[in-house]
């Protein structure tokens, strides 16, 4: 076994949203690379499909923060990769008030959550740490890796949006860039809570409209600004080694998003496809 392979089948993947349209996809891939992957849903049903893929389902709820805790604690995770969403299938325009209202929440609440939950996981002296031991499958692992490992072992890669700039006024530029301004203070906020976060590398990618099986579209909406769900899974796995901290688009060619820093530094192609 080479030494790449050993490391990968060390690294345990604790992925937030693990039933999502990206997370479905991104799942059996992180799975098949030789990862030990968790990865949470809020329904029982849902976690028997995680077990089928080879995943360690954990059913928790991201806003019970004591229980989203312990979940994190049972895991003991190098990474976590957040793909929590809150939003109606397909984007349905008659559900996308609350929709929106839903997802700020999520964003916002459960973003606190996980953030908070790693926290507790890397500080030993933390209570919340010990009191969620009885839930924990291996707690000599733990405190293995608790004795060995500060914030400086965990990656935090979290979803966010690549349609979500502000307006520009500057006709000249083709194509916005990661340093382009956010249109939404709370979006802005949200991915400072990511960047923040107290581990060694914080990485947000930023997506397109997602398209492809379990988006609710087969093709791109013509926005232009969109990503087919299997490109967007392969970005969050090649971030786990490849990335830096910091922002990457993630979005088709051509389109009015530039997605030049994520193929360069994550040696990722967004015309990738998995059967």
């Amino acid at each position: 076994m080479d030494s790449i392979t050993q490391s990968i089948q060390e690294t345990r993947v604790f992925v937030a949203g693990a039933t999502g349209a990206i997370g479905r996809r991104l799942c059996p891939l992180l799975v098949a690379a030789g990862y030990t992957v968790y990865g949470t849903t809020r329904s029982p049903a849902r976690a028997l499909l995680l077990e089928q893929q080879g995943v360690r389902p954990l059913v928790v709820d991201v806003y019970d923060a004591s229980k989203l805790a312990a979940a994190v604690q049972e895991a003991a995770p190098h990474v976590v990769i957040h793909q929590l969403t809150d939003l109606p299938p397909g984007l349905d325009p008659a559900r996308m008030h609350q929709g929106r209202l839903d997802n700020a929440r999520i964003r916002h609440e459960g973003t606190r959550n996980l953030v908070a939950a790693i926290a507790s996981f890397i500080s030993p002296s933390n209570p919340s740490n010990s009191a969620s031991s009885n839930d924990t499958a291996n707690p000599s692992d733990n405190a293995n890796y608790n004795s060995n490992h500060n914030s400086n072992g965990i990656t935090l890669i979290a979803q966010s949006i690549a349609f979500g700039y502000a307006a520009s006024g500057n006709s000249t530029q083709l194509e916005l860039t990661e340093e382009a301004p956010l249109a939404s203070p709370a979006l802005h906020a949200f991915e400072q809570q990511v960047l923040n976060a107290p581990v060694q590398t914080a990485i947000v990618l930023r997506y397109g409209i997602l398209y492809g099986p379990g988006s609710g579209f087969d093709l791109p909406t013509g926005n232009s600004c969109a990503i087919h769900v299997d490109a967007a899974a392969d970005a969050a796995m090649r971030a786990i080694t490849a990335g830096q901290s910091g922002i990457y688009n993630i979005t088709d060619d051509n389109g009015a998003v530039s997605n030049a820093k994520a193929k360069s530094l994550l040696l990722w192609n967004p015309d990738i496809r998995f059967p």
